[in-house]
């Protein structure tokens, strides 16, 4: 009937503009701010202190600090460590089991390495 009857589907086009508008669920205020979270409505153009980044700006800032890293060199192997604390001396014995190529110490390889 749509179709065929113009005033009706003017009257149905009305009946469902005014349910959009009048619903609690405010569909057409939720869609507006998808857009600008997305950026798919650019506001970009206003100067807005109060403005959020949208997701692309925030991909954008984000590339820019990941190219802005700043590589620092590992501390040299050569350099030998002396355990000033209990957790230090857990990681020499991490080190040691890395330099071994095991997966694992068994409790006796474990007290050895303490005791040495």
């Amino acid at each position: 009937m749509i179709k065929e009857d113009p005033e009706y589907r003017a009257e149905v086009k009305t009946y469902f503009d005014v349910c959009l508008i009048t619903s609690e669920l405010k569909p057409i205020k939720r869609i507006a701010e998808l857009e600008t979270v997305t950026g798919l409505n650019d506001y970009s153009d206003f100067e807005d202190e109060d403005r959020k980044p949208n997701i692309p700006e925030k991909i954008e800032a984000l590339k820019e600090e990941i190219q802005n890293i700043e590589y620092k060199a590992p501390v040299s192997s050569t350099t030998t460590l002396e355990p000033t604390s209990k957790t230090d001396g857990a990681g020499l014995l991490v080190s040691e089991i890395r330099d071994s190529g095991k997966d694992h110490f068994t409790s006796h390889e474990i007290i050895h390495f303490l005791k040495s």
